[in-house]
C-alpha cells in the first residue's frame, strides 16, 4: 500500500500515461484478429 502522497502523484501520473497509449476496446480486438490470422 501506497501511503506518501508524492509517490501516490507519481503513481497516478504513470498510470494515465499508460492509458492514454492503450488502444481502445474495439482497436484491441481488430490487433488481435489480424495477428491470429497471421498464425494461421
Amino acid at each position: 500500500m501506497v501511503e506518501r502522497t508524492a509517490e501516490i502523484a507519481a503513481l497516478r501520473e504513470q498510470w494515465e500515461a499508460t492509458l492514454a497509449e492503450a488502444l481502445t476496446l474495439q482497436q484491441s480486438t481488430e490487433l488481435m484478429m489480424e495477428v491470429a490470422k497471421s498464425w494461421t
